[in-house]
């Protein structure tokens, strides 16, 4: 629930539902990468994200929800899910596209482009 993984060769990033941006700041900075966020550091990567996410680099990188590739969640009947653009695009696009409301089951991780 609190870990990033930074893939350097996809350029991605996968962050557990616990993650507040100001971590993933300091996890990317390391890399010179960047993510869509929003302008406080103890606001939830998760929820800001599948609020939309628009924050103060929206206008030159877009929403946090535009950077989304993939999410993993947990359904109502107990079943661990990953949705992205090649498997279960329809809850990914639910996801990606933010104001879900957690009508879906529970994130327990995203990944960043």
């Amino acid at each position: 629930m609190k870990g990033i993984h930074v893939d350097q060769n996809e350029m991605k990033v996968t962050v557990g539902d616990g993650i507040r941006w100001g971590q993933l700041n300091h996890a990317l900075d390391v890399y010179d990468l960047h993510t869509p966020r929003g302008g406080c550091a103890d606001v939830g990567c998760c929820g800001f994200t599948l609020g939309g996410g628009y924050g103060y680099t929206a206008m030159r990188y877009g929403m946090a929800c535009d950077q989304l590739a993939e999410v993993t969640m947990v359904t109502s009947k107990g079943a661990i899910v990953v949705a992205n653009e090649h498997e279960n695009n329809d809850l990914f696009w639910a996801h990606d596209r933010g104001g879900t409301g957690g009508n879906f089951g529970i994130v327990i991780s995203l990944t960043y482009n």
